[in-house]
């Protein structure tokens, strides 16, 4: 819990910051990569209405694996587009504010391109980790 003033008390403490919140084992990476690659929408193979859906299948799979996307903006009403997507752990105590710092040297590279019209979308996702 964090006091009114914003202070942490102790029942919120903050981890001290080490590399291994920082980086992905090799365990990780090939979760996360097999993962994705395990999506049919997030590897090309099934089209979708919208980017969104895309966002939200990459926000599943990482929450399953410890891990959280940080806020992403996107211009949905580009034909076609790419991001690279900062990640990072999942903090048990998130209602105290903190968050682990990004992941380093990893990012989601996501895609997108609407293959139909802006009014019936036929929208191709690619994403990966980079």
């Amino acid at each position: 819990m964090c006091d009114n003033d914003g202070m942490q008390s102790t029942a919120c403490p903050v981890p001290p910051l080490n590399a291994s919140l920082t980086r992905l084992s090799t365990r990780e990476i090939r979760s996360i990569r097999s993962a994705i690659q395990a999506d049919p929408i997030l590897t090309g193979n099934d089209r979708t209405g919208g980017v969104g859906r895309g966002l939200t299948a990459v926000c599943v799979i990482l929450h399953g694996l410890g891990f959280d996307l940080d806020m992403v903006s996107l211009l949905a009403s580009e034909k076609k587009g790419s991001r690279l997507l900062p990640f990072r752990r999942t903090h048990e105590n998130a209602v105290c504010g903190y968050e682990h710092p990004e992941i380093e040297k990893h990012m989601i590279c996501f895609v997108w391109e609407n293959l139909g019209t802006m009014t019936e979308p036929v929208i191709e996702i690619i994403a990966y980790l980079s």
